[in-house]
C-alpha cells in the first residue's frame, strides 16, 4: 500500500497484531526507542539464519544476494525520503555519528558561523560546540518565540550575517512535540547562501520528510524511533553535491582504494562515507520498517499518532497540578511527544510510579536536551510519547494513575 493508497482510519487491533507486546505493559517512550514490529524482527531474524554475509564483501552468489538486498534497501530509502538518488543515502550506526560526519566534514574556517536552537537534542548540540574550541567556529542560538517551542524563521534570519555558513536543528521537538517550519527556514537561509541540516530523528516515521519539499541541504536520522526499526542504525541523507565535498569522518575498508604504500583514493557515493562493514542486519531490519510503514499507510499512522496525542492533551488538560509543555491539542498537529511536570514531585518520580504502580512505561529527566529543560524552566519533565500501536485504554489507565499522583 503506497502512502496515500487509503484514508481508512488505522484500528488499534490492525496494528497491534504485528507486533508482540506484553499485555502487562503499556509502553510510552517511542521517542527513545520503539517496538519492532513482528515483521522487522522475522527479517532480521532469517539474514542472521540463511546469508549472515558482509554488504559488498566476498563474490560468491550468496553475498552478492545481500549486496542486491541492500542497495534495493538504500533505493526505497530514498524514495522513502524522495531523495534524487540512492547515493544521497549513507548508512550510520545511529543520528550521531549522521550529525558528526556532516560537522567534522566541513571545511571551516575560523569565524565561520553555525546557528542552531537551545530545544535540540545534545547530539545537535556537542558537535557544533566541540567545532568552537577546534576549529574557531562561533554557535549562535536561535530561541523559540514562544513557549511552544516554534522557532519564528523571521528570528532566523535576524542572526545571518557574512560569516553563517550552517543552521541545524530539529525537525520536531524531542520534548515538546512541536514541528517546526523547516521550509520556512530553508527558504531564508538559501537566500543568504547558508546551508540547512535537518535533525529527523523524532520527525520519521510521524510526519512526512520530503527532502524536496523541506528544501534542506542534509537530513539525519535513526531506525529505532517512530521508524519501528532497529537499534544501531541510522541514515544522513544530503544533496550529491554536497555530499562529495565533504571529507569522510572515517576512511578504511568498503570506503577506499589503496593505492600504495602512501596513496589512496576515496570511493564514490555513498560508500566513501561508509568505512567499514555496515551494520547489514540492521539495514534489512531497516528495509523491513519501511515496507512496514507502506503498509500501514504512512498518512494514516501520522493521523493516528496525531489522535492519540491530542485524546491524551485533552485528558491532562483537567487534571489539576499537572503543567503540559507546548501547544494545546487543536493548535498544530501533535505528533504523539507530550512532556509535563506534576506539581512537587520529580519528573523522574512520576515516571518510576507509574511504571511501579500500574506498569506505565514512560521517561522522566531532560531526555538529553538540557538546554531544552533549561529553556521551559525546569529541572526534568514527564515525557509520554505515542505511537501508532497504542490505544485510548492505555492512554486512559495513563490519566487515571497521573491524576491519582497529582493529589
Amino acid at each position: 500500500m503506497s502512502q496515500d493508497a487509503s484514508t481508512a482510519p488505522l484500528r488499534a487491533e490492525e496494528v497491534r497484531a504485528n507486533f508482540s507486546l506484553d499485555p502487562a505493559i503499556k509502553y510510552f517512550n517511542n521517542a527513545s526507542c520503539s517496538p519492532p514490529p513482528l515483521a522487522v524482527i522475522d527479517a532480521m531474524s532469517d539474514y542472521y539464519r540463511s546469508t549472515p554475509l558482509n554488504y559488498r564483501s566476498g563474490v560468491t552468489q550468496l553475498e552478492s544476494r545481500i549486496t542486491d538486498r541492500v542497495d534495493a534497501i538504500r533505493a526505497n530509502l530514498a524514495a522513502f525520503l524522495n531523495a534524487k538518488s540512492p547515493a544521497e543515502i549513507v548508512f550510520t550506526k545511529n543520528t550521531s555519528e549522521a550529525v558528526n560526519i556532516v560537522a567534522n566534514g566541513l571545511n571551516w574556517k575560523p569565524g565561520d558561523e553555525v546557528i542552531i536552537t537551545p530545544l535540540e537534542h545534545q547530539s545537535n548540540l556537542l558537535p557544533w560546540i566541540r567545532l568552537e574550541s577546534t576549529a574557531g567556529v562561533s554557535v549562535k542560538y536561535v530561541k523559540p518565540a514562544g513557549s511552544d517551542g516554534l522557532i519564528d524563521p523571521a528570528d532566523v534570519a535576524r542572526l545571518i550575517t557574512s560569516r553563517t555558513r550552517l543552521i541545524s536543528m530539529h525537525h520536531v521537538s524531542n520534548m515538546l512535540g512541536c514541528i517546526q517550519d523547516i521550509e520556512a527556514v530553508c527558504a531564508v537561509a538559501h537566500k543568504h547562501g547558508v546551508l540547512v541540516m535537518v535533525d529527523a530523528a523524532q520527525s520519521e516515521g510521524r510526519i512526512e520528510v520530503d527532502v524536496q519539499k523541506l528544501g534542506c541541504d542534509f537530513v539525519v536520522s535513526c531506525g529505532r524511533k517512530a521508524l519501528l526499526g532497529p537499534q544501531g542504525i541510522g541514515f544522513l541523507w544530503g544533496r550529491e553535491e554536497l555530499l562529495s565535498q565533504l571529507n569522510p569522518l572515517l576512511v578504511g575498508g568498503q570506503s577506499t582504494d589503496l593505492i600504495d604504500e602512501h596513496t589512496y583514493a576515496l570511493k564514490a557515493l555513498p560508500f566513501r562515507h561508509e568505512s567499514g562493514i555496515i551494520n547489514t542486519a540492521g539495514v534489512i531490519g531497516l528495509g523491513a520498517a519501511l515496507d512496514f510503514a507502506d503498509t500501514l499507510g504512512r498518512n494514516r499512522v501520522s493521523h493516528r499518532i496525531q489522535e492519540l496525542a491530542n485524546y491524551f492533551l485533552n485528558g491532562l488538560s483537567g487534571i489539576r497540578k499537572v503543567r503540559h509543555f507546548g501547544a494545546r491539542p487543536g493548535n498544530y498537529p501533535q505528533t504523539g511527544i507530550i512532556s509535563f511536570v506534576v506539581d512537587g514531585m520529580s519528573a523522574q518520580t512520576v515516571s518510576e510510579r507509574l511504571y511501579k504502580d500500574d506498569g506505565i512505561v514512560t521517561a522522566g529527566g531532560v531526555h538529553g536536551s538540557p538546554l531544552a529543560a533549561k529553556f521551559l524552566g525546569v529541572e526534568g519533565v514527564t515525557r509520554l510519547s505515542v505511537h501508532c500501536f497504542n490505544t485510548e485504554d492505555e492512554l486512559g489507565s495513563a490519566l487515571r494513575s497521573i491524576e491519582r499522583l497529582a493529589v
